[in-house]
């Protein structure tokens, strides 16, 4: 959404460094009331479901993902709070096996979900 609103490289990916005019606006915009409460949701996600992870570990584009959005969200604060702006600071950005990591474990959580719930209604059957 907000690669529509704003500049973007020749890869679709906002490029900040042609930003001119509302643009800083409109990116602070879909920081503060998208990108950062969507983070924290899925930070809280992950952090509430690890039980269901296999063995407990993480796959490594989930800690990747908590870096990015530990350092997206305090420079942020940096700036926001103190006027502090940190545009020389390149963090890693968003994990790109993150995706395909969530999907992963998803489709391997619903097909226990529904191997069980087979086994139930096998079981109960009896």
């Amino acid at each position: 959404m907000a690669a529509k609103k704003l500049p973007t490289d020749s890869a679709g990916r906002i490029d900040r460094s042609r930003f001119s005019g509302a643009d800083g606006e409109i990116w602070r915009f879909f920081i503060e009331n998208y990108f950062l409460p969507v983070d924290a949701e899925i930070r809280q996600l992950i952090r509430t479901k690890i039980h269901l992870l296999e063995s407990g570990i993480l796959p490594k584009s989930f800690e990747d993902f908590f870096s990015h959005e530990v350092e997206f969200e305090a420079l942020h604060k940096l700036w926001k709070q103190k006027g502090v702006a940190s545009p020389e600071i390149r963090g890693p950005g968003w994990p790109k096996e993150f995706e395909s990591d969530v999907k992963t474990v998803l489709d391997r959580l619903r097909l226990q979900h529904q191997a069980f719930l087979l086994r139930l209604g096998a079981s109960g059957n009896k």
